[in-house]
């Protein structure tokens, strides 16, 4: 059985706690901004509301060690958690009249 993307992404954010306190934003969004992208995905298909989705993800920063005081790292991954919660779905993405 495959790994859940939530999990997954607590694993990564394990993996790099010590170090995304001082990487640049566009670095964070490297190294963690597809897999806050999956497990919102998972969390949205399996019906948590937008606000339910950031909550779990501060509360993962938070098991990671992260929270404590980076509010910019938190601010991160509650953006780019609310985009892609909103993000129109492929099938919305295509141009009117196309399969």
């Amino acid at each position: 059985m495959s790994e859940s993307a939530v999990s997954a992404l607590l694993d990564a954010m394990l993996a790099l706690a010590d170090e995304l306190p001082a990487l640049p934003p566009s670095e964070r969004a490297r190294l963690l901004r597809d897999s806050v992208c999956a497990a919102v995905d998972e969390l949205r298909a399996s019906g948590r509301s937008s606000a339910r989705a950031v909550q779990i993800l501060r509360e993962l920063a938070t098991d990671a060690g992260i929270a404590a005081n980076n509010e910019d790292v938190m601010n991160d991954f509650a953006t780019w958690c609310t985009d892609r919660y909103y993000a129109p779905t492929n099938l919305e993405r295509r141009p009117k009249g196309r399969p």
